[in-house]
């Protein structure tokens, strides 16, 4: 069979060493100790990719990488260096690599490397490559390391999900493996998990932020213009397209730590999505499936059939959308709506609580509430409504009093004609004997 060619250039010959135990026979592996003799065995060899490392000056390196690109455009090169700061990523990125690797080199980190660049490869020339990697996939596939536990197990909110009892216990059969399950929890604290095991920390702000939006996006393929429109809107397009290129190297390092061995963010025809073979699971999406479920119920049978999944739905929201990013634009429209569905699904558990002997946790849920939005003058007669039935009717007073502060200086009106009405009916205590009046509160 014949090997596809994989050049070392390192004048140190261990890396040399490291490439060739990562590989070992899937590919033809030959090395060059000095920039002159690289460029010689490119000329002598079809090379299909080179792991370039900087062994002497990091400038140089570069100026060898942007040369042989000139000469060979459809060359893929990685860049290896001991240097993995910002600076040294965004230069390689610039002067045309297709990814950046740390010394001193590690045998997973080549194989997961070489796996990207298969799945990022262009027609024209990742193909040759893609072929050989199925022999190296073949080979080496038992080996490759298992996701390692970096944290502890993320929270059982995501236990909460509907899944499948037999995909969740699922053991290997034939030969097949069990899908990577990616688990992504929005509201409140954000955080992410790979088969359980947390991604303990992000490289950079934009690096989580820029990964959240993947997230969010799961379903669908997003460009590079749309991510550098959505990040880096004011930049101009080589510089934004490097920023884009540092940031989802950070984002690779950062699920590599819970993950080492799979390959999260995948790129191709020009534009980036999560690998397919995921199974991925949002907070957000289960949230709002609880609420759909809650409204089918309560169209159908009633408020109080729907209440369960309503209390589900209401379990689940453990704070606003990216509760940490405020500032972040792409995030403000995505919290404003999941706020709004938790107010009313708050709404919906708090009028059932009020009507049916448990006006103690309807006062809770409606201090929620107006915690969130202080203008629903539905939720201060409710609030009225709950102290007066469990004999707060000092409370009901003020509440009305506080409802009407608020009105005029929030929105200069007065409270409404049915609201004068509760409040004159709890000071004259009229309550018992008007059940039906109040039950329309």
């Amino acid at each position: 069979m014949v090997y596809r060619t994989i050049l070392v250039v390192d004048e140190d010959s261990s890396t040399i060493q490291i490439v060739n135990h990562a590989l070992d026979h899937a590919y033809e592996i030959i090395s060059a100790l000095s920039y002159d003799e690289a460029y010689k065995q490119i000329e002598k060899k079809n090379v299909d990719l080179v792991f370039l490392a900087a062994g002497l000056q990091t400038r140089q390196c570069l100026e060898l990488v942007a040369a042989l690109k000139a000469q060979w455009p459809a060359l893929q090169v990685v860049f290896a260096t001991a240097m993995l700061e910002s600076e040294a990523i965004l230069a390689a990125f610039r002067a045309g690599c297709i990814d950046v690797l740390e010394k001193p080199l590690q045998a997973a980190e080549i194989r997961k490397c070489l796996n990207r660049i298969c799945s990022t490869a262009t027609p024209e020339h990742g193909q040759p490559l893609q072929q050989a990697y199925t022999q190296f996939k073949r080979i080496f596939s038992a080996s490759l390391p298992s996701p390692k536990n970096v944290a502890t197990p993320i929270s059982s909110q995501f236990h909460t999900f509907e899944t499948n009892s037999q995909q969740d216990g699922r053991e290997l059969k034939d030969g097949a493996e069990i899908p990577l399950r990616l688990e992504v929890h929005f509201l409140g604290e954000f955080r992410v998990a790979i088969n359980e095991h947390y991604v303990a920390s992000w490289p950079s702000r934009k690096s989580k932020l820029l990964f959240a939006y993947l997230a969010m996006n799961h379903k669908r393929r997003l460009s590079r213009e749309v991510l550098m429109e959505t990040f880096w809107p004011s930049a101009e397009p080589d510089s934004a397209r490097n920023s884009l290129n540092v940031a989802l190297h950070h984002v690779r390092r950062a699920l590599h730590e819970a993950c080492p061995a799979c390959d999260i963010i995948l790129f191709k025809d020009e534009c980036y999505f999560l690998n397919p073979e995921l199974e991925v699971r949002l907070d957000v999406e289960e949230f709002k499936r609880r609420w759909k479920r809650a409204q089918c119920l309560e169209r159908d049978k009633g408020r109080e059939a729907a209440l369960p999944e309503f209390e589900q739905a209401a379990n689940m929201y453990e704070g606003d959308f990216m509760e940490d990013d405020i500032y972040e634009g792409w995030a403000a429209s995505q919290r404003e709506h999941f706020k709004e569905i938790y107010l009313v699904v708050l709404d919906r558990i708090s009028k059932v609580y009020s009507l049916n002997g448990k006006p103690e946790l309807a006062v809770n849920l409606c201090e929620s509430i107006l915690a969130l939005d202080n203008c629903r003058e539905d939720i201060h007669r409710r609030l009225m409504l709950c102290y007066y039935r469990v004999g707060k009717r000092d409370k009901a007073l003020k509440q009305f009093k506080k409802c009407a502060e608020i009105l005029q200086s929030e929105l200069e009106v007065k409270p409404t004609r049915t609201t004068f009405e509760l409040y004159e009916k709890i000071k004259n205590g009229e309550g018992a004997k008007k059940k039906r009046f109040f039950s329309r509160n």
